[in-house]
């Protein structure tokens, strides 16, 4: 058989780094009073009552039912409540986050598909049964809330497949060396390193420490660990070199950061 395709118009989309969805939960807000939130990675908030809000920069945005509210990693909020209020939740990373500027909140009215969505995915999580289509809806609305963002917030910058690909690579093994990863990308070790800080803002090195601080804020918010054991777990030599990377990379200390960030 004799197959002819024929394109007049060819265009490629770009290859755009896939957002890693860490925590994705629903809960009824009796109490969510905190006066700094500030944690390395996006948050995506969608409430099924008023009553809730958030406070930046002295502006209070209520957390409104049909709204979804998504919040850029390193930006510092304060939060409120006057429950009880459904509330759902995502916590999500980016590639390219160490890139985007923090400071702002984004507000937007749901598609009646995608709050359909949020209606599924609440069921599911109600329901507890560790269905896989939990994982799918909240990847389709992690994707949707990015779509929306205006392209003048992301910089111009554009996707480099290669290094997104590194960024991953990092995500699922902090320990791969510079030489492996260029090998990978089909670049010289300094070339990729130059092209990673160029996408990334920072170097390899230093994007393996925000990583593993990455992880040690996750352990400090939801594990109970004592600060000493998330040091060693993240393999840092003591409490007191982990406390350093951490308040330079966080600007405030790990018991700080536990305390202004017990909230979700």
């Amino acid at each position: 058989m004799d197959f002819r395709v024929s394109h007049e118009e060819w265009h490629r989309s770009p290859v755009a780094p896939t957002p890693q969805v860490i925590t994705c939960a629903h809960c009824i807000l009796t109490e969510w009073e905190h006066e700094r939130i500030s944690t390395p990675y996006w948050r995506w908030y969608c409430n099924d009552r008023e009553g809730a809000w958030i406070l930046m920069n002295k502006k209070r945005t209520l957390i409104a039912p049909g709204r979804v509210i998504l919040i850029p990693p390193h930006t510092s909020f304060g939060t409120g409540c006057k429950g009880p209020v459904g509330h759902l939740f995502m916590h999500f990373a980016l590639a390219l986050d160490q890139t985007v500027p923090a400071g702002r909140l984004f507000e937007r009215v749901p598609a009646d598909a995608e709050q359909a969505s949020i209606e599924q995915l609440v069921a599911e999580l109600k329901a507890n049964d560790g269905s896989l289509r939990i994982s799918f809806l909240a990847q389709a609305l992690v994707n949707s809330a990015l779509a929306a963002i205006p392209d003048d917030y992301w910089g111009g910058r554009a996707a480099d497949p290669r290094i997104d690909e590194a960024v991953r690579t990092l995500r699922r093994d902090a320990e791969a060396d510079n030489a492996s990863l260029a090998r990978a990308a089909g670049m010289n070790v300094n070339a990729f390193i130059r092209k990673f800080r160029q996408a990334t803002g920072h170097s390899p090195h230093n994007y393996r420490l925000r990583l593993r601080v990455e992880q040690c804020c996750a352990w400090l918010r939801e594990n109970g660990m004592s600060i000493e054991a998330v040091a060693a777990a993240a393999g840092f030599c003591d409490r007191y070199h982990f406390s350093r990377v951490f308040k330079r990379i966080m600007n405030t200390t790990p018991a700080e950061f536990r305390r202004r960030s017990a909230g979700r």
